[in-house]
């Protein structure tokens, strides 16, 4: 199994709602909050790339996740404070059918990184 740690909250409403992590290579993935109970995070594998882009606003969270490889989906609850490790169980299904999918455009409001401007 995968072990993947949070390492930082991009979007915040009483409680995350989209965080990175990383893998022990340092493979890169968002976490997006569940439309339901909201305690279930869709986690999906993402290139640094379209991270960068994302964190930048310049692709919406719902591309983001579509564009995710099938086999790098998981879901997860928030890792407790005292280890940030996430407990990891395989996405199966379609992302269409599954409530987990933003609505298109959701972008972060946030400054371009220093490259870009």
């Amino acid at each position: 199994m995968t072990k993947v740690r949070y390492i930082r909250t991009l979007d915040y409403y009483d409680e995350p709602l989209v965080f990175e992590a990383r893998d022990a290579t340092g493979g890169r993935y968002i976490a997006a909050i569940g439309p339901s109970d909201e305690t279930e995070y869709l986690v999906a594998g993402v290139s640094p790339e379209d991270l960068r882009r994302f964190c930048d606003g310049k692709t919406d969270l719902r591309t983001l996740l579509t564009a995710s490889d099938p086999d790098s989906r998981y879901t997860t609850t928030l890792p407790s404070r005292a280890n940030n490790e996430l407990k990891l169980e395989r996405f199966r299904g379609s992302l269409q059918e599954s409530g987990f999918l933003p609505d298109p455009g959701f972008v972060l409001n946030v400054l371009p990184s220093a490259e870009d401007r």
